[in-house]
């Protein structure tokens, strides 16, 4: 409940007081109407009663006027009107006041309208967008609204001081670029120049999303653009340094010159290719939290960054370094996508072609939507030998409703016992060890990782101090002798670096992963609405630290990870012909895990 508390307490005072004001003048409105009829009064008084109940309705208007977002008055009416309901419902009140019967139910539901109307803006701020805080630059240009944003953050932000923001710094580099953007109206210019603005923060709780349908198209333009050009392949560097090229076009020039999926590109332009990938000037990807993640995918980012003509040196079959001048097959951007969703694992998410998917068959289709059902199912178990369960846990959400209603009573037995429901069924089919797959997970309440964790450890483990309240994983410990390996990866984030931080302290459970998670842990609050609507940041407000006040689990500027996994899974140029092959669905790392199993673990049969 503390939670719930501190997060309304955040919300703008603007929203509070018109929300509070309707509901407290309605009441008011209410005991007056009854004194007067009480007392008889005259004529005046009812005139003056009557002309007050348009004020709130008459205080909407300048509310609506000063806060709606320009360029998305949808999302304004849709934000704000819940507010307004009293205010609608006083008109209706004062027109009723003479019928007896009627206005007695029109007071019940005007003070209704205004309770749940405001109460609902309230849920909708704090647990659907999780924003209590929106700063509405809609209105400003694009200079302005730059200078507000970093106002903002400089003021709100939560890490701003352990991250070591330079925000002098930040705006001397990229003002210029907002002026020249304002000077040609160019939209997508400011789009990248937002982009490179958040890279700074290296923490991938700050988000910049379109918030407008002329915002999406000026985001998928720009994004396609940062991307850069396709020269019928991506690049991954393996653990033995060498660079490979995956993900090969069927039919390209690369191919036909020789090039396959596990070649070796030895240079890029003449300039050996180590020192090419690490001296490019990357705008994507570089605002990962941990660098060493970074660096790890680092190498399917560079394709794009070239122009015009490319030469590419490479190992041929026969063994002798071969080099092919390369012209660009069109936009990088499907090929990044599909390499990186493959090396994480995102499945179709990442590598499903569109069009090709039009021009499948009906069963075919249905395959495909069964087999994506399959791979977001959260929580979904099942065994994957003869001895070992596997269960995804994708996030920290259960039922929005009944999440909610959890984290005011702090504690959510449903969603433990759902669980263990699960483990006992696979236990039931000859499971004795547990692979819990939490790559990709995308976060959610702090209070269902600590349930989920109480079910393996032996011991209370200690986790954030937030909103006031110390959080702590308690002892459940009914699988706490079982045998778990738990994957993570770089995309998995917020509650799910917190899940990884809590199973790393519990002795049964080894955690590993081709790269370590992603490394932030605050709570996000904070929003800004840029110009016209096109775009909204947001960005954490709610601390999240330990009992000494220090933070847990965000990088400092160092950007080394604070949750250091047990195993690093090798990317081999073998592993890569599991991983990037997108007509597969065998899945290298549960492999990996088995193995491990296998070899590693002690038998506890």
């Amino acid at each position: 409940m503390s939670e719930i508390i501190y997060y309304i307490g955040k919300m703008d005072f603007i929203h509070h007081f018109t929300g509070w004001f309707i509901i407290l003048f309605s009441v008011i409105l209410l005991i007056w109407h009854h004194i007067l009829v009480k007392k008889e009064m005259g004529a005046k008084a009812w005139r003056i009663w009557s002309v007050l109940c348009f004020v709130p309705l008459i205080m909407s208007a300048v509310h609506f006027y000063l806060n709606c977002y320009k360029g998305n008055e949808l999302f304004s009416v849709k934000m704000y009107f819940p507010v307004y309901a009293g205010a609608f419902a006083l008109i209706v009140l004062c027109l009723l006041r003479k019928k007896k019967l009627l206005y007695k139910i029109a007071a019940f539901l005007t003070v209704a309208a205004s309770v749940i109307g405001f109460g609902y803006v309230v849920f909708e701020l704090c647990a659907d967008y999780d924003l209590p805080h929106i700063g509405n630059y809609s209105r400003c240009g694009y200079v302005e609204s730059f200078d507000r944003i970093m106002s903002d953050m400089k003021k709100n932000y939560v890490l701003n001081d352990w991250k070591e923001i330079d925000y002098d710094k930040i705006r001397a580099e990229l003002m210029p670029r907002v002026e020249e953007a304002e000077k040609n109206h160019d939209s997508k210019a400011y789009y990248n120049v937002l982009v490179e603005y958040l890279s700074n923060f290296h923490d991938g709780h700050i988000g910049l999303a379109s918030f407008s349908k002329a915002g999406s198209d000026i985001a998928l333009k720009a994004e396609k653009e940062l991307a850069g050009n396709d020269y019928g392949f991506a690049l991954c560097t393996v653990d033995s340094g060498e660079t490979i090229a995956v993900l090969v076009e069927e039919g390209s020039a690369a191919e036909k010159a020789g090039i396959r999926s596990g070649t070796v590109i030895t240079k890029w332009n003449g300039v050996n290719i180590d020192k090419a990938i690490e001296e490019a000037d990357y705008t994507l990807g570089k605002e990962a939290p941990v660098k060493a993640n970074f660096d790890r995918v680092k190498a399917m980012y560079f394709p794009g960054l070239s122009e015009g003509t490319v030469e590419v040196t490479f190992i041929g079959s026969d063994s002798t370094e071969k080099t092919v001048s390369l012209e660009s097959i069109g936009n990088y951007s499907k090929r990044l996508i599909a390499a990186l969703g493959s090396f994480n694992h995102e499945g179709l998410l990442a590598t499903l072609d569109v069009e090709k998917f039009k021009k499948m068959s009906p069963e075919e289709q249905d395959a495909l939507r069964e087999r994506y059902r399959k791979e977001r199912e959260n929580y979904r178990a099942e065994m994957v030998s003869e001895d070992c369960g596997y269960i995804v846990f994708n996030s920290e959400v259960y039922n929005t409703v009944g999440d909610v209603i959890a984290v005011a009573k702090d504690e959510y037995p449903e969603i433990k016992e759902m669980v263990n429901s699960r483990l006992k069924d696979m236990q039931l089919q000859g499971m004795k060890r547990l692979i819990i797959d939490a790559r990709n997970n995308t976060g959610g309440l702090p209070l269902i990782l600590c349930e989920l964790v109480s079910l393996f450890t032996d011991h209370e483990i200690d986790m954030d101090f937030r909103c006031n309240q110390q959080r702590k994983v308690k002892v459940d410990g009914r699988w706490k002798d079982l045998d778990v390996i738990v994957l993570t990866n770089m995309n998995c984030c917020s509650s799910g670096d917190g899940l990884i931080y809590a199973f790393l302290q519990c002795p049964n459970v080894t955690v590993m992963g081709m790269t370590a998670s992603m490394g932030i842990y605050q709570a996000v609050g904070g929003s800004c609405i840029t110009t016209d609507s096109e775009f909204i940041i947001t960005y954490p407000i709610v601390p999240s630290v330990d009992s000494n006040g220090i933070t847990m689990i965000d990088t400092k500027p160092d950007r080394l990870s604070r949750v250091p996994i047990d195993v690093t899974i090798p990317v081999t140029a073998k592993a890569c012909e599991t991983i990037f092959d997108v007509n597969s669905t065998r899945d290298y790392e549960v492999e990996f895990a088995l193995a491990y199993f296998a070899t590693n673990r002690k038998n506890k049969d």
